[in-house]
């Protein structure tokens, strides 16, 4: 029988996995450290293939705890960091790694801009 949802976050500091039954209890949930590294000028990048790979490794688990998992599973939502751009190819590889939300490369792009008089527009 179906009765497991799985939800995943890859936030900023953590990747969780975690199982609920149909009511939306709790029945089991796994977590990595996430990492990404900070570079001159404001950069914030994580590598996306890593990020998939923990990821997997907090799903299996998650099998590991919940019997049957694979068997179970009605659905699985996931969700993420706020913003950022995590490029892909049309095979669904990364192109590079993955700008995060706290990335602040642009700040002095978007200072220029806001300072322009058509930016009071």
């Amino acid at each position: 029988m179906r009765d497991v949802l799985i939800g995943i976050d890859a936030g900023t500091s953590v990747i969780k996995s975690v199982a609920f039954d149909r009511a939306g209890r709790q029945i089991a949930a796994t977590a990595l450290a996430n990492r990404y590294e900070t570079l001159p000028g404001g950069g914030a990048e994580q590598d996306l293939a890593r990020t998939w790979a923990d990821t997997a490794t907090t799903l299996r688990q998650l099998a590991d705890k919940v019997p049957d998992l694979a068997s179970r599973v009605i659905a699985s939502a996931v969700t993420g960091q706020g913003d950022g751009t995590w490029l892909i190819d049309k095979a669904g590889e990364p192109v590079a790694k993955g700008w995060l939300w706290l990335d602040a490369r642009a700040a002095r792009i978007v200072e220029e801009i806001r300072a322009r008089p058509e930016d009071r527009l």
